[in-house]
């Protein structure tokens, strides 16, 4: 684990350029000198109005689910996810959301572990809003088999992850019991640890004893995904590709199944590769998917820099002390994980 944490800024660098050629080895320059040609660039304002506004919807489902234990204005949401979205992109792969984890924690005054449990809690709505928009585009195209078979498994992940957290919300009073009688003589460090940050983590699950809260995340969620297929559809119509438009949902699922795992900063070079896998299912051109893949990775990009940026300036925030700060707690709760294996073994 320490050996990755230590080589994992290289091991990203390594694998965007590999699929950075591999993306561009090939491409005729021609093709994309002609492509460039009869694009009408006005389809972009379009694109980033609703870009923009996805990250703003972004921010409000994140406030949703915080606010049965805090409120937090809009601005302040907003600037905290702009901020920690903007760093994580910086950040070496496999770091997670170690950013905005940070962020929040020292400007809302949260603890890091109910931080980095209502992110958990985006990631299942996220998952679950996904697997319905693959299940409507599964009714226009096939997907590959290794598309299906990965949102299958990812189903299987989502039922479990929320089922655990049902049951850790029902059963919360019998787990601190527990946790008494059994953890604290055998594993006393380690009870002591799980102690201190249950209640942060139980607190964060709120939001499922609240049906109001659950069914904003949820509407929140499947507009948020709506949102991206949106900015696809002028992206594709921008370029004039010759594809039906619900294949924007197509392209939405299986860019999402290919980026799952997070592997180089930014998704650089996965991102290029992603789209150009998605969009040979409708048989388009290499030059016309990775021109196409180019101008979406900037539509997901600007607006969170542009609104990080501007939040920087007005908050008094520095960008480097958050980034330094981001990569040691990325480091130290990995390290934590490691000893707490290590406590646990020591107790028996």
């Amino acid at each position: 684990m320490r050996f990755l944490l230590k080589y994992k800024r290289f091991l990203g660098i390594i694998v965007a350029i590999v699929l950075l050629y591999l993306s561009f080895h090939d491409i005729d320059r021609d093709r994309i000198s002609d492509i460039l040609s009869h694009t009408n660039f006005w389809y972009l304002i379009p694109a980033t109005t609703v870009a923009f506004l996805m990250n703003m919807c972004k921010a409000l489902r994140w406030r949703v689910i915080m606010d049965p234990v805090t409120k937090l204005s809009f601005r302040k949401i907003y600037s905290i996810y702009s901020v920690g979205q903007m760093i994580n992109v910086s950040l070496p792969a496999l770091t997670g959301q170690a950013a905005r984890v940070l962020v929040l924690s020292k400007q809302a005054k949260l603890p890091k572990t109910y931080c980095a449990t209502t992110i958990i809690i985006e990631v299942l709505f996220d998952g679950v809003s996904l697997l319905m928009i693959m299940l409507a585009g599964s009714t226009f195209v096939v997907f590959p088999g290794w598309v299906a078979r990965s949102g299958i498994l990812a189903g299987a992940v989502l039922v479990t992850l929320a089922i655990s957290l049902l049951l850790i919300v029902h059963n919360r009073r019998k787990l601190r019991i527990y946790g008494r009688r059994r953890l604290k003589l055998r594993f006393p460090k380690l009870f002591e640890k799980i102690r201190h940050v249950s209640k942060s983590f139980v607190d964060a699950l709120d939001i499922f004893t609240s049906l109001k809260h659950s069914s904003m995340t949820a509407f929140y969620s499947l507009l948020l995904w709506t949102s991206h297929a949106l900015v696809m559809v002028f992206t594709i119509l921008m370029f004039g590709i010759d594809m039906p438009i619900w294949g924007a949902l197509v392209i939405l699922v299986v860019n999402s199944v290919l980026l799952m795992f997070p592997i180089t900063p930014g998704n650089l070079g996965t991102f290029q590769w992603a789209c150009i896998a998605s969009m040979a299912l409708f048989n388009v051109d290499k030059s016309s998917a990775l021109s196409f893949s180019i101008i979406l990775h900037m539509l997901d990009m600007v607006p969170v820099f542009v609104a990080g940026l501007i939040f920087l300036y007005l908050d008094h925030l520095r960008f480097s002390e958050l980034r330094e700060e981001s990569l040691k707690e990325s480091e130290r709760s990995s390290g934590e994980s490691v000893k707490e294996e290590e406590i646990a073994v020591e107790g028996e």
